[in-house]
């Protein structure tokens, strides 16, 4: 019973406030990062002080939850079914979100163009009429599923170490953030690379 009201009211947050999307840049590195770090928390702090067992399974259950909110979010702007000025509840400015149509957003949103510059030039979008720029898609999409477990995995194993010093717990923080980052710039790198393709 529990475990079911967590879930409904997950879905609940997750439907009306739109904040399962990224772009396919940004995810890799948020879902590694915020992947350890969430399960870090939990089985750190949280999970030794719960007691009711549907809780501590609802945990577990995060992991799927998220894969799919993700996947959702992933295929709503991607096929132009979602504008960017519609999700994270509106609160985020649209000069931060980037290009309000969802599928320019999935490639050059959240804070690409300011690094990157625009990676998917505008004669190439929509780009879901691209074939390489569908399998693009279609591959990082599948890596959300190892990516995502990767950084669990790292996160359960962190936690389950007790009396670590600070300083080698901020380097373990520094070496988990690094790793992100670098897959979040490998899925830049491809993208630039299927960018080639066409132009």
């Amino acid at each position: 019973m529990i475990t079911g009201a967590l879930i409904l009211g997950l879905v609940t947050i997750w439907w009306t406030g739109k904040i399962g999307f990224g772009t396919f840049i940004v995810d890799p590195a948020m879902l590694f990062i915020s992947g350890y770090f969430i399960t870090y928390v939990l089985y750190k702090h949280a999970a030794p002080r719960i007691k009711i067992s549907a809780v501590r399974r609802f945990f577990v259950l995060l992991f799927p939850l998220s894969l799919f909110g993700l996947w959702i979010g992933v295929a709503l702007p991607y096929f132009n079914a979602v504008n960017s000025s519609e999700i994270y509840f509106g609160l985020l400015p649209q000069w931060l979100v980037g290009p309000v149509n969802g599928n320019e957003f999935m490639w050059n949103g959240l804070g690409i163009e300011y690094l990157f510059g625009k990676l998917v030039p505008e004669s190439l979008i929509p780009t879901y009429e691209h074939f390489w720029f569908n399998v693009l898609a279609a591959l990082v999409s599948i890596l959300y599923f190892p990516i995502l477990g990767w950084g669990v995995l790292e996160g359960q194993a962190a936690a389950m170490i007790s009396g670590a010093k600070p300083g080698r717990l901020i380097l373990e923080w520094l070496r988990i953030t690094a790793i992100g980052l670098s897959l979040s710039l490998a899925a830049a790198a491809l993208t630039a690379l299927v960018v080639k393709i066409y132009i």
